[in-house]
């Protein structure tokens, strides 16, 4: 009993300590993977050019900036109104472009902030579990994480998603359902795949504290989509977040994918010739979308078999269980192959210590949590495109699981130095974003979601009339031209 009190001492000491106690507390974490990555880029990557992904990133940005509004090349031959990519990465990219025009530095930095701030986040949500070792375990491992490091020095969507990811957690875990619901709605205009992220934090805040907290969640995430959605409809005659989910589809599942037994780029790839009506399509992206959703659908209908076969041939790749798979995508997404054989034992050995670390703590509800977005993550990967680079989220959740771990096992022999963080009866720590908040509050943070979600289509030329859909803009990329627009013609298959 002594001893349960003075956890609880020790840990409302650490929870009511001022704001610049926490900055002095992660902040040298945070300047330290500030220091990794930059190293990491100077070393390892000092030269990379976008491709496929990234470079379409790049591109919106690029158009954005022009005043060209939110639009790309692909899949057509002239730039035009798009909702291929999520559009929330464009836009943190499209001010250093305003600044800079082509450089790609600016965006780069960004994602090595990103990065570095998921370091942080990793090692309070390790702390609030687990105990301070845990928390700085976490922290340490995180940083210097290779397939984590990998992806935080060039323009693509895992940071920023992570980062929302796990503020997401966090939030709902001091019973902020309003916040948590912004966080959630921003990811999803950033990971649009993660449709069940909404459902597994909802179900949590409803079993947690009541229907009403999860009716809070869900709208201020659909205002933060509202826009965005709208601004689709409007441009492309679809109410559907992004246009890629019907090519990732097709590209494994539709008969000639089937036929040739792998990724097959329906918008490259000659086994797509004989489909006239997948070939017109391409120039009303809504429509192509919906074309190739069918296609897929109806292979799948032809022959369900196929879906174990694909689950099996990714299984290799994603965990890098075979060395000579999905060398093409780790290439185009900037991984140094040379560096692989170096970082795989190291990959193979936290995913055992980190699933092992997540179970010793599998009753606390952060970690299920945890569990269950990944596991939602991993489960599309395995079914459709099984990137390495997609794996982020299963990498995360085994790095934090490894200081789980180590804290754990050091704490039993000093049990007197683990401060665990402060909760209520039902588990969370109350936070000002409760539904029992003022109503000026609660106003003012739908208020925020709304204008979250309609910051891309008001920008200026982010709504181009339907005259100008399908011109060229100026300085813009047409049929594969432009700089590093021959990008559009090696794509490699990976939908961020």
């Amino acid at each position: 009993m002594r001893e349960e009190v003075s956890l609880r001492d020790q840990t409302s000491s650490i929870d009511q300590r001022p704001w610049w106690g926490r900055v002095r507390r992660w902040g040298p974490a945070f300047l330290a993977a500030v220091v990794v990555r930059l190293a990491y880029w100077a070393i390892v990557l000092p030269r990379w050019t976008p491709v496929s992904d990234a470079d379409q990133y790049d591109k919106i940005a690029r158009s954005l900036a022009d005043g060209t509004g939110y639009g790309l090349q692909f899949p057509q031959i002239v730039h035009h109104p798009t909702a291929f990519r999520p559009p929330l990465l464009p836009l943190l990219l499209t001010p250093g472009h305003w600044l800079f025009g082509e450089a790609l530095w600016p965006g780069r930095l960004l994602n090595v902030v990103l990065g570095s701030l998921v370091v942080v986040l990793a090692g309070v949500l390790a702390t609030r579990v687990g105990g301070r070792r845990s928390g700085h375990l976490a922290a340490l491992i995180v940083m210097f994480s290779p397939p984590l490091l990998a992806n935080d020095t060039i323009t693509l969507t895992e940071p920023l998603a992570l980062l929302l990811g796990l503020a997401a957690i966090l939030l709902l875990d001091e019973g902020r359902y309003l916040q948590t619901g912004l966080a959630t709605g921003l990811l999803l205009l950033t990971r649009p795949n993660g449709y069940l992220v909404v459902a597994i934090l909802a179900l949590w805040a409803w079993r947690k504290v009541g229907p009403r907290a999860a009716v809070g969640l869900v709208t201020v995430a659909a205002c933060v989509l509202a826009p965005w959605l709208v601004r689709n409809r409007v441009q492309l005659g679809t109410w559907t977040l992004n246009t890629s989910d019907g090519f990732t589809l097709a590209a494994i599942y539709a008969p000639p994918s089937q036929a040739a037994g792998f990724f097959t780029d329906p918008v490259l790839s000659p086994a797509f010739n004989n489909d006239e009506e997948v070939r017109l399509s391409q120039f009303n992206e809504g429509g192509w979308n919906a074309l190739l959703t069918d296609r897929a659908i109806a292979g799948l209908r032809a022959n369900p078999a196929y879906v174990p076969q694909v689950v099996l041939s990714n299984v290799p790749a994603f965990f890098e269980l075979d060395p000579n798979a999905a060398i093409h995508a780790q290439r185009i997404d900037g991984r140094r192959l040379g560096l692989l054989p170096l970082t795989r034992p190291i990959l193979h050995l936290t995913t055992v210590l980190g699933l092992v670390g997540l179970s010793r703590y599998w009753r606390d509800h952060c970690v299920r949590v945890i569990a269950a977005i990944t596991a939602q993550y991993v489960v599309l990967s395995l079914l459709l495109v099984a990137s390495p680079r997609l794996r982020a989220p299963f990498d995360l959740a085994c790095a934090i699981g490894v200081s789980l771990l180590l804290g754990w096992l050091a704490d039993r022999r000093r049990p007197g130095d683990r401060a665990l963080a402060q909760r209520d009866h039902l588990g969370l720590r109350r936070g000002s974003g409760h539904l029992d908040g003022r109503p000026a509050e609660v106003t003012g943070i739908l208020a925020v979601g709304v204008a979250s979600g309609a910051l891309i289509p008001l920008l200026p030329g982010g709504v181009p009339g339907a005259k100008d859909a399908g011109c060229v803009a100026e300085g813009g990329e047409a049929a594969g031209t432009g700089a590093r627009g021959a990008a559009d013609q090696h794509r490699a298959g990976q939908i961020g």
